[in-house]
């Protein structure tokens, strides 16, 4: 699932238990367990993965509700759509306007 070697993982897991000074897993019968303060990692690990998926919709929302799409004639397209766009733009700067122009 994380595309990394089992070494990988262990010298990863290590080093984060080296650096904060305790230990994530009890090394018990060849098996890994938790501890309390993996445990604690884990819940604030998941919070925060939980919170950044949370982020990046809301960012890809935000930038749809500032979109326009239309779709005109050569008339509107070129005579009446263009004093409307700067109109929009003045009431919502972020606002991306994208016109195409067809004939009739």
């Amino acid at each position: 699932m994380l595309h990394m070697t089992q070494p990988a993982v262990s010298r990863v897991i290590r080093e984060l238990e080296d650096y904060y000074h305790f230990r994530l897993f009890e090394r018990v019968k060849q098996r890994l367990v938790l501890t309390d303060g993996g445990k604690m990692v884990y819940h604030r690990a998941t919070h925060l993965i939980h919170e950044f998926a949370l982020l990046e919709k809301d960012m890809l929302a935000y930038n749809e509700q500032h979109t326009l799409a239309i779709g005109a004639n050569y008339t509107m397209g070129e005579r009446v759509l263009p004093m409307l766009g700067q109109r929009l733009s003045a009431v919502d700067p972020l606002l991306r306007i994208f016109i195409h122009v067809e004939p009739t």
